[in-house]
């Protein structure tokens, strides 16, 4: 593979303070992760912003699995979990991983890999393939030296994404978990993410999407062309699907609508289990204490804890509110262009 010279790069705007983390692709639009906010930002294929929706948690590293319609994403608060979000950002569930991440790694990319169905997890030394169980796969690549910053899977191959002494490379990881190619990156800025994006042909050859932030602050896309000669391998067909499947998308709302229910109630679920933590404390103080300073300090800390769990009760109402709108599944399944953007729960 050539040397990439990104030199015609798209800027792409998310607001101001809006830096994007991750970015995930479902052959149509694509779904920003931001660095300082709890947001997931939804564009059309030119980067305009269609969708704005807060967020349970900041999530760091996103990928979208077409075959479930869904978004995995990790979270800097707790490696040692994936989690499953739906498209309009609703926690489903999530898988632990803590058994197969080393200590002290950190997740630094997540890919869909449809040949089997499973997650490649990037790590900042190794890379892994788990199944959606959270079951370890097998290993796909590891260093010694160096930083790996994101992985891509176009199988049956990979491509990684390593830093080592302020230079960017490509490696081309095959079937057989051999490199086969690599090729380093000249940019005036580090690059977040790599997209593989067959729905966007350049000269009716697939593509390959850079997204990398220039100056600290701008985040932009540089496009490049790819071809299976350049990989060192062919491409499964399977990869392709992720557009097909996008242009024969039809709106199930009354299954969003359980997708969302079905969050909420998880969340319910780990409310009940902090206030019924809280109420042991106050327990157990009252029990061991005769102190009247350390029981009225031990109420302070219940009282802050119900205060937040107030609001997060008010923001899953406020949610519950949405989807029960006469216009929801209108507004979300058959979305105009020039309608306003609104940040929803």
């Amino acid at each position: 593979m050539d040397l990439y010279e990104m030199n015609q790069s798209v800027v792409i705007n998310l607001g101001e303070n809006n830096l994007a983390q991750s970015v995930a692709f479902d052959g149509k639009h694509y779904y920003f992760t931001l660095i300082s906010q709890n947001k997931i930002y939804v564009t059309d294929d030119k980067f305009k912003i269609i969708k704005c929706y807060e967020t349970i948690r900041k999530y760091d590293s996103i990928c979208y699995d077409y075959k479930e319609r869904c978004l995995w994403a990790s979270c800097r608060k707790n490696y040692d979990k994936i989690y499953k979000l739906d498209l309009y950002a609703n926690e489903i569930s999530s898988i632990n991983i803590s058994y197969c991440r080393g200590e002290n790694s950190i997740i630094t990319g997540i890919s869909y890999n449809c040949c089997n169905d499973s997650l490649a997890i990037s790590f900042s030394n190794n890379v892994i393939e788990i199944s959606k169980d959270g079951e370890k796969i097998k290993d796909i690549y590891s260093i010694c030296n160096g930083h790996i910053s994101d992985v891509v899977s176009i199988c049956p191959g990979h491509l990684v994404t390593v830093i080592k002494n302020n230079k960017q490379t490509i490696y081309i990881i095959n079937k057989m978990g051999n490199v086969s190619e690599c090729c380093c990156i000249n940019s005036d800025g580090l690059i977040s993410n790599i997209i593989f994006n067959p729905c966007n042909k350049i000269n009716k050859k697939d593509s390959l999407e850079f997204f990398y932030v220039k100056n600290g602050c701008t985040l932009c896309m540089y496009r490049q062309e790819i071809t299976e000669s350049e990989l060192g391998y062919q491409i499964c067909c399977c990869n392709y699907e992720i557009c097909e499947k996008n242009n024969n998308i039809e709106c199930d709302c009354e299954k969003e609508k359980c997708n969302v229910i079905h969050s909420i109630a998880l969340v319910e679920t780990s409310i009940s289990h902090i206030l019924n933590a809280e109420g042991e404390k106050i327990q157990k103080v009252l029990k061991i204490s005769n102190n009247i300073e350390d029981i009225i300090a031990i109420n302070r800390e219940v009282n802050k804890t119900i205060i937040n769990v107030t609001r997060l009760e008010n923001a899953l109402y406020d949610k519950l509110l949405i989807i029960t709108e006469k216009d929801f599944c209108k507004n979300d399944c058959n979305h105009k262009d020039n309608e306003n953007i609104e940040c929803n729960i």
